[in-house]
């Protein structure tokens, strides 16, 4: 899993003129979904982001590694 493919949805919703860049964007996100944004949350930088929800998630399940700006932040659950 890539936070880079993530943080790039991040960084087009900051440049809509609709979206308060002051704030940041508040990411929700149910079941696999919820996991992915509190990894994003704890990742990307905090100026971009103004809030996380999460609705039926399993933490810290990740099939596959998680990578960030081309490192390996954590170790997913392969076998």
């Amino acid at each position: 899993l890539n936070l880079d493919y993530f943080e790039e949805a991040v960084d087009y919703m900051l440049n809509l003129p609709q979206v308060d860049k002051e704030h940041g964007v508040a990411l929700c996100g149910l079941s696999k979904g919820g996991e992915i944004v509190l990894t994003m949350a704890a990742f990307l930088p905090s100026e971009k982001l103004s809030g996380v929800i999460i609705m039926n998630s399993v933490m810290n399940y990740f099939v596959q590694d998680v990578m960030y700006k081309g490192q390996k932040v954590l170790s997913g659950n392969e076998q």
